[in-house]
């Protein structure tokens, strides 16, 4: 890390210290002494700081750790936290580059009889709370079935005894003075997906006759400071603000946007046959995430969550994996559950291959189609299994990739790149100062 830091990583925990170079043979000696069994009794070594800083982060443990990796072990069930409805297909934006369109069901609708199923069902299967996503399409066009569906959800929450929160992800384009307080009251969280000042985002986020709406979408937010507080607003990473995601997050903390996150373009729906002018070059992704980790470091999001930034160094501070996607073990068919328009049941809305379905709403429900074979196979996909990941120092930070992207036996390699680049650098600003530190701290 630097000439008086070294790092020391146990890659399948992502246990880790940094410690003097002198320091390093001692480490070993313990850890030596301990796989023998020859360092018995560790009473002796309360004195040492350095083995008090090893115990702490977890690389010597007194007692054999119980059964059992981060994030759930692969193949493991768990419990649902999370369970997506996508209420519409249809949408008033015909983004060019839509993973969610899909020309057979764009006109259905989700029935509300499947809907309230799947929200009973997802109860009785999750741990202490569950959160609703209400998706599309453009959910906010079916703004009738979510004001149904939010007092269905929270009546059924108290029967099971368990809590339910909501979160609805739109285009923006229909914040009613009612929508809002409607929102604001059940305490939604509320994503809007914008790619950045209008120039960009109006390049491709248009309607069906191509024009972009930025404009009116700044004007609804601006219009209710309390709607703007509770706004986070997600990036689609592209060819068109790859390069400029420094710009894009300045653009929206001085709008007053409060969380900003991104995600890397898929070559699926609208956009299937177009990834030659969509796809990301991975050295800009790169280049462009590290100017944000500088920009954090510099003191200028602080009253900002960057999730590009926090997703990652959250992985190196703490071994609690709180990104279902930065993990061994994913959060697909075991944190989430995915209802499709047409009742399709699926381990996550991301996921496009359709031989990954686990079944229908009216024919097996959510119980059975998570102890289906096909659920079973995506909940055993793990590091340990992949090529090049059960050799890399590296697996226990990033959990091999997203599935969704990748497939069940290889890695993306795009994430892969980001990966190897950013994890290797956090360590390095963590050897040098505690400005990620802490930012993290005050995004706790």
């Amino acid at each position: 890390m630097t000439d008086d830091c070294v790092l020391l990583i146990h890659p399948q925990s992502g246990c880790w210290v940094m410690v003097r170079p002198d320091s390093v043979e001692t480490v070993r000696g313990f850890l030596a002494a301990l796989e023998s069994g020859d360092l018995i009794d560790v009473a002796d070594l309360d004195r040492s700081p350095l083995f008090e800083q090893l115990r702490r982060c977890g690389l010597i443990k007194e007692e054999a750790p119980a059964a059992g990796c981060q994030g759930g072990c692969s193949g493991s069930q768990g419990a649902l936290n999370t369970l997506i409805l996508k209420l519409v297909g249809y949408c008033d934006l015909a983004c060019r580059y839509c993973y969610d369109f899909h020309a057979p069901t764009y006109s259905q609708r989700l029935p509300e009889e499947v809907a309230r199923r799947a929200i009973v069902d997802s109860l009785g299967r999750s741990g202490p709370s569950l959160r609703i996503i209400f998706h599309g399409g453009e959910p906010l066009l079916a703004m009738d079935q979510i004001r149904s569906l939010v007092p269905f959800a929270q009546d059924a929450a108290r029967t099971a005894g368990r809590a339910v929160t909501f979160t609805v992800q739109t285009n923006g384009r229909h914040f009613s003075p009612e929508t809002v307080k409607f929102l604001l009251e059940n305490e939604f969280s509320i994503g809007v997906s914008l790619d950045g000042p209008p120039e960009m985002n109006d390049r491709h986020r248009v309607d069906h006759a191509g024009r972009g709406h930025f404009s009116e979408i700044e004007t609804a937010l601006r219009s209710e400071p309390r709607l703007l507080a509770a706004v986070g607003v997600l990036t689609t990473v592209t060819r068109t603000n790859a390069n400029r995601l420094l710009e894009t997050a300045k653009f929206f903390r001085d709008i007053g946007i409060k969380g900003w996150e991104t995600t890397l373009f898929q070559p699926l729906g609208r956009a299937t046959e177009a990834s030659a002018q969509f796809a990301p070059p991975t050295d800009a992704v790169i280049r462009s995430y590290l100017a944000l980790f500088d920009a954090v470091e510099a003191g200028d999001f602080d009253e900002m969550t960057v999730m590009p930034v926090l997703r990652y160094l959250r992985n190196v501070l703490t071994t609690e994996r709180r990104s279902m996607c930065l993990r061994d073990a994913c959060g697909a068919a075991r944190d989430l559950v995915s209802i499709s328009v047409d009742g399709t049941i699926q381990s996550c809305d991301c996921i496009g291959d359709p031989t990954l379905s686990l079944g229908r709403m009216d024919r097996e429900g959510i119980a059975e189609a998570l102890a289906s074979p096909v659920a079973e196979t995506i909940r055993s996909r793990s590091t340990s299994a992949l090529s090049p990941c059960r050799e890399c120092d590296w697996r226990s930070f990033c959990g091999g990739t997203c599935l969704a992207r990748s497939g069940l036996k290889q890695v993306d390699e795009q994430e892969c790149q980001i990966s190897l680049t950013l994890f290797p650098d956090i360590f390095r600003r963590l050897a040098n100062s505690d400005r990620l530190k802490r930012y993290a701290r005050l995004f706790p």
